[in-house]
This record gives C-alpha cells, sequence and structure tokens, in this order.
C-alpha cells in the first residue's frame, strides 16, 4: 500500500528522475542543489535570491531572508529524513543528545529515489 504523497513530494521525485534522465540510472545518486534547481523549474518559482543561495554555498542569507530559502530545502530535508520517496547521502542535519544541528548546504548532498520513488517517478512520467 502507497501512502498519500505530499504534492511537494512528488515534484522531488520528479525533479531527482529528470536530473538523471539520460546521464545516469534513476536510482543514482545527484547533487541536491542540481535537484532543488529543477524544483524551481517545475514549480516556475524565479526567485534571484534563491537560485543563488543553490549555486553558491559562501553566500550570506539574512535571518529575513531564511523563510523563503527554509520554504523549499525544509520540506526537501524532511523528505530526506523519512526515507520513503529518496535518500540522502550527507549531513542532512538532526538530533542527538547534544541537540539539533543544521543539515549542510545542498551542494555538499547527494539524493537518490528509493525503490518506492522510482515506482512513483515512472508513474509521474508515464
Amino acid at each position: 500500500m502507497t501512502r498519500d504523497m505530499a504534492p511537494l513530494e512528488r515534484v522531488y521525485v520528479l525533479a531527482i528522475a529528470q536530473e538523471n534522465a539520460g546521464k545516469r540510472p534513476l536510482e543514482s545518486f545527484c547533487k541536491c542543489n542540481r535537484v532543488l534547481q529543477r524544483v524551481t523549474q517545475l514549480l516556475q518559482i524565479h526567485e534571484p535570491l534563491l537560485d543563488a543561495w543553490l549555486l553558491d554555498e559562501t553566500l550570506q542569507v539574512t535571518e529575513a531572508q531564511w523563510p523563503l530559502v527554509d520554504a523549499l530545502y525544509a520540506p526537501f530535508v524532511a523528505a530526506v529524513h523519512s526515507g520513503v520517496v529518496c535518500e540522502g547521502q550527507g549531513n542532512f542535519g538532526g538530533r542527538d543528545e547534544y541537540g539539533d544541528w543544521a543539515p549542510a548546504h545542498p551542494k555538499f548532498l547527494e539524493v537518490r529515489l528509493t525503490a518506492e520513488g522510482l515506482r512513483l517517478a515512472q508513474s509521474l512520467q508515464a
């Protein structure tokens, strides 16, 4: 039985599949910043700050600007943490006995589709 999927998770799956299409097997790891760039294209988000941040890990984002970045990045990290449609490689943040820690910049992280993510990608592309 497949659980109900949030619409944004479907976009993440489609973006991962499109990032790998024609380059490598669909189940291969790919860079998270490229996947998120593809997500902004699929959702038709035209935000220069977000585009710049995805390319440049040294770009300083102010506290006032962070909600824009977080609106795209936090659900993506949550999808990776759930491990249902995709799985990650790298520091996706988390919690331990010392507290919470933030995920690394997406330029340094990789993601790939799980078996369920592959099935969903194939159904979305059909």
